[in-house]
């Protein structure tokens, strides 16, 4: 999910503070945003594990280390 659709469904209009968000839904949003629709775990896991993948991912895309 993109985030401006995860806006649309969950934030009020005339709300002033952000409603909240669940960790793997931002997650997901991040991952979708920052690394394409297209970015997958190539090996078969679980969904911790495609967290931890993410974060990596992410992470090597923004600081250009590798973990």
């Amino acid at each position: 999910m993109k985030l401006k659709e995860w806006i649309k469904n969950n934030w009020k209009p005339g709300d002033l503070c952000a409603p909240e968000m669940e960790a793997g839904v931002a997650a997901s949003i991040l991952a979708t945003e920052l690394l394409g629709e297209d970015w997958c775990v190539p090996y078969s896991c679980n969904g911790k594990q495609a967290l931890a993948e993410a974060v990596m991912a992410l992470v090597n895309k923004f600081k250009g280390e590798k973990q």
